[in-house]
């Protein structure tokens, strides 16, 4: 399922506002005098990304109305958990100088805004906003919240329900099962290849019939467990057998929403 539809007025706004980005990074990035020294450069993190981020990476009065990834949802695609600030920063300044599809870690963000245009940006500043980032939350968009609800509302699994309004009781295994694949799409791989994406189908499956064999849940638990793991081994399948790396990759945001499904229906 792909919950991001990229338009032409997306990419039109997005192309223009680039522009200005554009100039705005220029006139303050573009180192104009070589003989600048690095001390004579105004490196406060906070005070660059609101001058020169912010145009683009604004949080927008809506989902609907933002232009490129908010701040809070770039650092949310680029921090992992345990990450050191060094690689942190490495990572964002990377692709900040160098910015292409491949070296990307917001997929759904290349879709639907394309690739931010190569500029000419002063590494010092990247990385001073780096460090910012890193080091500091991130404002979370008004929007956000609601965006998420109705992002996991639109997502319905047939014959799927709850029990009169509570979580069925699940065993042990099963829902072990499940987060630990989670786990395992948590810990994919970056820019991915068809091969990683078949070795990924092959290690889900493995842990599909492990729930399969340990399950012990019968009567309407069962049936409703039934129903959320049917379309789930579906999916696994679809993803070993693609060969198009666009759709394994929107095969694989898929699963994961399939499998945040899981804690709404079931402990």
């Amino acid at each position: 399922m792909k919950l991001l539809i990229t338009t032409k007025r997306n990419n039109l706004i997005y192309g223009l506002s680039i522009g200005i980005c554009a100039t705005v990074l220029l006139n303050s990035c573009s180192d104009e005098n070589t003989n600048n020294t690095t001390a004579e450069i105004n490196l406060d993190g906070k005070t660059l990304m609101e001058n020169n981020c912010l145009i683009c990476h604004g949080n927008g009065s809506s989902h609907d109305d933002i232009i490129a990834p908010p701040m809070m949802g770039v650092k949310n695609h680029y921090y992992e958990e345990g990450m050191s600030e060094d690689v942190f920063v490495k990572s964002i300044v990377d692709w900040t100088l160098n910015p292409t599809e491949s070296n990307s870690k917001m997929p759904g963000a290349i879709k639907r805004f394309n690739v931010m245009p190569k500029q000419d940006f002063n590494t010092d500043e990247v990385t001073a906003i780096a460090k910012y980032m890193f080091n500091n939350e991130m404002e979370k968009p008004q929007w956000f919240d609601q965006h998420m609800k109705e992002k996991h509302s639109d997502y319905i699994i047939d014959g799927l329900e709850l029990n009169d309004g509570e979580k069925w009781k699940a065993n042990a295994e099963t829902t072990s099962g499940i987060n630990q694949m989670i786990e395992v799409c948590k810990e994919f791989t970056e820019n991915p290849t068809i091969e990683d994406y078949q070795d990924l189908s092959q290690n889900l499956g493995e842990i599909k019939s492990e729930i399969l064999n340990q399950c012990t849940m019968k009567g309407p638990a069962h049936d409703n467990l039934h129903s959320f793991l049917m379309p789930l081994i579906g999916q696994i399948k679809s993803l070993k057998s693609e060969s198009d790396l666009t759709n394994a990759n929107e095969i694989f945001e898929t699963i994961q929403l399939h499998l945040a499904q899981y804690d709404i229906y079931f402990m």
